[in-house]
């Protein structure tokens, strides 16, 4: 293939085939009486692609030892991680990223520093979020928010009750101060009275007896 085929980050060098395997999930249902099957459609499965190729040194840098390429396909498959992928034929069939699911490496007899290799990779697409009980997990989370702030509102309403609470109470207490203060003004009144009753009492008294 004279085309470059990119793998992540890495140039594959030659690239002897590349073979892109697209396919709809078929369920079949077997009929009793019927000819043929029930067929449903279960819509398209993940694009399957299996590159061959030779590791002799890369593409971009022809003088690179054997191997280089081996040990970064090696590297890439054990992460496990999704891969942007590049070639024509990918394209057509709209695959972005893929993940490595195979790698097969061999050696020809009496061939040096010459390896075959075969990756067989799958298309990857983006999971949705992730959902609880029917639900998105991101709306669960807006939900928790919406409850937080009314909470908070909540709290704030029954902080202003609180308060106008307080106020009452201390107007209320301010009320029965002035009024103890009036009650012991009379009382202060009637003590400076008594010694006034009490000499008029005498004064009737003596007038009485001396009647």
């Amino acid at each position: 293939m004279s085309e470059a085929v990119v793998l992540g980050e890495l140039e594959l060098g030659t690239v002897t085939e590349l073979v892109v395997r697209e396919r709809r999930k078929l369920a079949r249902h077997p009929i009793p009486g019927w000819d043929g099957d029930l067929v449903q459609d279960l819509g398209s499965a993940a694009v399957e692609i299996r590159i061959r190729g030779l590791d002799h040194g890369t593409a971009a840098d022809p003088d690179a030892a054997p191997g280089a390429v081996l040990a970064a396909l090696r590297a890439a498959a054990a992460a496990g991680a999704p891969l942007d992928f590049t070639a024509s034929a990918a394209i057509a069939a709209q695959v972005e990223q893929v993940l490595i699911g195979e790698l097969r490496v061999a050696q020809q007899a009496g061939v040096q520093d010459c390896f075959h290799y075969e990756l067989a990779c799958v298309q990857y697409v983006e999971p949705p979020p992730p959902q609880v009980g029917g639900f998105d997990a991101g709306f669960l989370d807006a939900l928790g928010a919406a409850a937080d702030a009314a909470a908070l509102a909540d709290a704030g309403a029954l902080v202003g009750e609180l308060g106008d609470r307080a106020a009452a109470a201390s107007r209320a207490v301010q009320a029965g101060l002035e009024a103890i203060d009036e009650i012991a003004d009379v009382i202060a009144g009637a003590q400076a009275l008594a010694p006034l009753l009490g000499a008029a009492g005498d004064l009737i008294a003596v007038g009485g007896w001396s009647g």
